[in-house]
């Protein structure tokens, strides 16, 4: 196997779908995504807002490398790729969903000029607690089911769900999943098959692989994400430290309060619970 880098990465995502010279690519991604057949209304055309990437924000732990692009019917889509868990992502995606539907109307437009607006989340890790990779989620009466509307919609695509042998894919989007977790050469040759761009997708990634400048950018941001993700980590497993305790001496208290009430003297609590007499007395 060669020594491609992660595609997982959202700098080298960006770069091999956010590319305006290979549109196609991201087509290819985005008609897998949301389901249309060869038979069907596919998209033909993009889009791709600018994809230029700061060097600032490589380094920077909170920047958000995603692909934002419009397609020929006005639809606004946003794509995030993410690898570490940062414990915020539904409403993460709930206000990068909203930002890019109501970004649309300038003072004094009209409400009917607002396109649909699409956010789809590809993780590194499991979010949802089912066991489907690709979930799809829709404004829906919540006893009926019937669809209030479909202009803002979220797909969340877990790779860590999907444990599929390649010689037993199915369709496109299982293509490109598989691309995402396994690029060799030999997975490739056979995904491409079926889903022709992601030939070209495996030489956009060995292309920048194997540039020096942007080796060293996707070392610089995977070194910043996993900054992040011990930070995010250490402050989390803190927190529940903390929970822990707190609840602990919540209960403590709690017996002393009961141990009052039933006329206890407070030796004998103190001795029970290891409560001072003042923090007794203040029960009291």
């Amino acid at each position: 196997m060669e020594n491609l880098l992660d595609p997982k990465i959202d700098f080298i995502f960006k770069n091999i779908f956010g590319n305006k010279t290979s549109s196609n690519i991201l087509i290819s991604l985005l008609n897998a995504v949301l389901g249309y057949k060869k038979n069907e209304n596919r998209i033909t055309e993009i889009t791709i807002d600018d994809s230029f990437i700061k060097k600032e924000n490589l380094e920077d732990k909170f920047a958000v490398l995603d692909i934002k692009a419009t397609l020929n019917d006005g639809t606004r889509i946003n794509i995030e790729m993410q690898v570490i868990d940062q414990y915020d992502m539904k409403k993460r995606s709930l206000y990068y969903l909203s930002r890019l539907y109501s970004e649309q109307l300038k003072q004094g437009d009209e409400y009917k000029k607002l396109n649909g607006a699409i956010s789809i989340n590809i993780l590194n890790f499991n979010l949802l607690n089912n066991d489907r990779y690709h979930s799809h989620f829709l404004f829906k009466e919540n006893q009926t089911n019937e669809i209030f509307t479909d202009l803002m919609q979220i797909h969340i695509i877990e790779l860590a769900k999907f444990n599929k042998d390649p010689k037993d894919i199915q369709d496109d989007l299982e293509s490109w999943v598989e691309f995402l977790k396994e690029p060799s050469m030999e997975v490739v040759e056979m995904l491409s098959k079926k889903v022709p761009e992601i030939i070209e997708a495996f030489e956009v990634l060995k292309v920048v692989s194997s540039d020096v400048e942007t080796r060293r950018d996707a070392e610089i941001r995977f070194k910043s994400m996993s900054d992040k993700a011990s930070n995010l980590a250490g402050a989390r497993e803190e927190g529940i430290k903390q929970g822990i305790q707190q609840g602990i001496q919540q209960g403590v208290h709690e017996v002393a309060k009961n141990m009052l009430a039933n006329g206890m003297d407070i030796e004998m609590i103190q001795k029970f619970t290891g409560l001072s007499k003042e923090e007794i007395l203040k029960l009291k």
